[in-house]
């Protein structure tokens, strides 16, 4: 009876800690999903949310500046009262070059980062969703525009949120590919 009851709160505390992830959103070319570098959010705080696009071999999708030809990956946040979203922050892109034009994107898979912060007077003991409306296009030897909304539940909590071990080893690859500000100031003058 006692090894019953420890196993129920045990289910009943990974159900309240674990967040609830929207599974992998596939569409024609590109598999997306949205998933958080913290299992748990607590009110008043900023953490990392991940929209990561995996391609098949030969497809690719653009950066921010996509270069001579292609459309950026976009981001629509739905977002509940009180809640604030970043830009993205993209990390480097390859360079893709088709004839004479030079386009900017990644190839195999991206993982763009948005930071989200919580208002201070979030409840606890609730879960909260968030919904994001992306769009981009796949090319390979044709172009393609698609979509996905995609939603990722967390519960909140005023206890330290916890880390979710694959997001956050997935900001630990993409960390060392974004962009950093140049060490020095540069003037020109004409």
């Amino acid at each position: 009876y006692v090894v019953c009851l420890a196993l129920v709160a045990m289910s009943l505390a990974l159900v309240f800690y674990t967040p609830l992830l929207a599974n992998a959103v596939p569409t024609t070319h590109v598999q997306a999903e949205l998933g958080s570098v913290v299992t748990t959010i607590q009110p008043g705080t900023s953490f990392w949310v991940v929209l990561q696009l995996r391609m098949p071999a030969g497809w690719h999708t653009y950066w921010q500046n996509p270069g001579d030809a292609g459309l950026a990956t976009a981001v629509h946040w739905l977002l509940p009262a009180g809640f604030t979203a970043g830009d993205i922050v993209w990390p480097y892109p390859q360079r893709l070059p088709v004839g004479p034009l030079m386009n900017y994107g990644y190839e195999g898979a991206v993982s763009l980062l948005t930071q989200i912060t919580t208002p201070a007077d979030l409840p606890p003991g609730q879960h909260v969703t968030l919904r994001a409306e992306t769009t981009w296009v796949a090319c390979a030897k044709i172009c393609v525009p698609e979509a996905a909304t995609l939603e990722l539940r967390l519960p909140v909590s005023t206890a330290k949120p916890q880390d979710d071990a694959r997001w956050q080893a997935v900001l630990a690859e993409v960390q060392p590919m974004l962009p950093r500000a140049a060490p020095r100031t540069v003037l020109f003058a004409a």
